[in-house]
Order: structure tokens, then sequence, then C-alpha cells
């Protein structure tokens, strides 16, 4: 009787463990990846939990613009869009998002224009009314040597308002000093500076013909029709101006058109204008397209909540600009500009 029990025993623990041996095992298998994920879009370089703090000091009736950049680090194209928060309401305050500084003299005319595109949303158009007119669109810079930046390019359209076969052209501001801005540029040069440099260059000395109208054509200062450039020290004879790079080599120095090589010196900004003087008279043109050294500079507008899209690996360089009414009442505004996906 006490083996039958026994047997019983050993027979109970046996199912038991025969119960425990036969659960589901959870995976066949594991796989752990560690990743490291960038964000795909920086705006200057900073993350999306980073603000970026600016001041400024303005009163009613004046305007001023802050410059930022956008950097895709993604295969892939990006959709964003601005938006524009303040605090307390923005009454008398108008932001606005773009990549060159319009300016304009006397009667000339430079704004944003859909009539005539060449690449994006927007081209830059310029007018002129009388020969003293300026219009022009303007892309500072700051501690770029012009041997860095090595070549321009733009593509022009140009309606024969009036006939006349000249075309938006291009002027480079250099100055010996990284730092100086434009207004300190002129202010040098007013006061008969040595460290002021300036060089610029029309289609219509390219080779002696200026292109068609109702087009878009290319210029260049390179390939096999490049800009010829005169500046402040070259004799006037356009026809025969060296190129770019003739200028950043030194080469234009023993042609007579330069005292140094201006490889060197640091490009204050760059403008792409219409007018002045001569046959810039009733003058109707568009810039677009923009490239400065190896990098697209494209003349754009961003309307705000509107959406655009930065291509894979792309740089976008803008300024914010911001307007206050005459009428503002003082205080202290604070105004947000975002940069957020848009589906």
């Amino acid at each position: 009787m006490q083996r039958k029990k026994l047997f019983l025993a050993i027979l109970a623990t046996t199912l038991l463990v025969g119960v425990v041996s036969a659960a589901l095992i959870e995976w066949f298998g594991r796989v752990r990846m560690t990743a490291t994920v960038k964000q795909a879009v920086l705006l200057d370089e900073y993350g999306y939990d980073y603000v970026i703090g600016e001041t400024a000091t303005v009163a009613g009736g004046e305007s001023f613009c802050r410059y930022h950049w956008l950097q895709s680090q993604t295969s892939v194209p990006v959709a964003l869009k601005f938006i524009t928060a303040f605090d307390p309401d923005g009454v008398g305050i108008i932001v606005t998002y773009l990549t060159a500084l319009l300016h304009q003299f006397g009667t000339g005319v430079a704004e944003w224009s859909t009539e005539h595109i060449h690449k994006g949303a927007y081209s830059v158009k310029l007018t002129t009314v009388t020969t003293d007119d300026i219009a022009r669109a303007y892309v500072p810079f700051g501690s770029t040597t012009l041997a860095e930046i090595g070549k321009v390019s733009f593509w022009t359209y140009v309606t024969d308002a009036d006939n006349v076969y000249v075309r938006p052209w291009v002027g480079i501001y250099l100055h010996t000093n990284p730092s100086v801005t434009l207004e300190q540029w002129f202010a040098d040069y007013y006061a008969g500076s040595p460290n002021v440099f300036y060089i610029q260059a029309e289609p219509c000395y390219t080779d002696g013909y200026s292109g068609d109208f109702n087009v878009w054509q290319y210029w260049d200062s390179e390939g096999s029709h490049p800009l010829k450039w005169l500046g402040l020290e070259s004799p006037d004879d356009p026809y025969h101006g060296p190129t770019l790079q003739e200028y950043i080599e030194g080469t234009a120095v023993t042609k007579g058109f330069a005292s140094r090589e201006y490889g060197t010196l640091y490009v204050v900004g760059i403008k792409f204008q219409a007018g002045y003087g001569g046959t810039w008279k009733n003058f109707e043109g568009f810039v677009d397209d923009v490239t400065i050294g190896n990098e697209p500079w494209d003349l754009e507008l961003f309307p705000e909540n509107t959406p655009f899209t930065i291509e894979p690996g792309e740089r976008i360089d803008f300024f914010i600009c911001y307007k206050f009414d005459l009428l503002i009442k003082g205080g202290t505004y604070h105004i947000y500009t975002t940069v957020i996906p848009s589906s």
C-alpha cells in the first residue's frame, strides 16, 4: 500500500513537470536596433527645442531685417511653411520672409512678381521710368572672400517696353574688412578709404549682344561668353574688361583694370540692378534663379502660412523683415516666427 502511494506521487510529479515544459515560447529571436536620428531640417544649425532670441530697438515707421538659414539634412524633399505670432497682438506690424532685400530710388520699382518666373513661385521685377531711376535686389554677405565665391550667374527676362538692349546687371561690393555692412562700405567710399573696392558686369558687354526680348536668358561669369567686369579702378573700356576669375587671380592688374588681386577681398554684398543713366528709361525686366558660387540663391518670397519645399541637402538663406506702422503704440512686442512641416 505504501509503494502504491509512492508510485502515484511520482506519476503526479511527472505530469506536473510535463505541463510546465510544454509552455509556449514568446519569440524565436530578437534584433535590437539603436538608431541615431538627425532632425530633417535645421534652423541656423539648431533643432526644434532651441529658441533663437533676437532684440532690436526701433521707432514707429521704421523697419529692419534679420538674416537666417534653413539646412536640409535628409535625402527627401521637405515641405515647410512660416507661421507668425505676436504678444501682444500684431496690429501695426508686418513680417515678411524673403531671400533678397529690394531697394528702389527715384521712380524705379523693385517688387516680388508672379508675372514671369524662371524658378520657384516668385521673381524680382525691376522697372524704371527715367534714366536716373534705380531698382535692385540686394544680397548681403560677410566674412566670405571673392575667391571663395568664385562665380556668379543669374537669369533675366526683359520685355520690349522701350526697345532698348539693356539688361539687369550684377555688382559686387568688396572690402578689406570681413565685417563691414553696406552702409559702412558707402561711408568708407565717400571718405576716400583705400579699403573699398567694387566691380560690376553688364550683359550687353559680354560679346556685344544682349539677347532677345520676352524670353528667359542666362548670364554667368564663366562659360563660353563670360561677363566682363569693370571696377572703381578700371578704365572705361567695358568690351575689354577682365573676367571675374581674372580679378580673383590678379590678371586684371596686368591688363590695367585693377591695382591688386581681388580674390582675398571680402564680399559685402551682391546686387542685381536695373538703371541707372544712359538708356535706362521705361525699362521692365525680371531677375530670377541666381547662383552665387556653387550655391543656388533663388530670389524668392515666402508668404506666411504658404508651403514651400527644401530639397535634399539644400540650404535656403533668407531674411525675416519687420515693418512697424508709423502710428504703432509704443511698448515691447514679442514676435514669434516658427518653421513648421506642411503636410
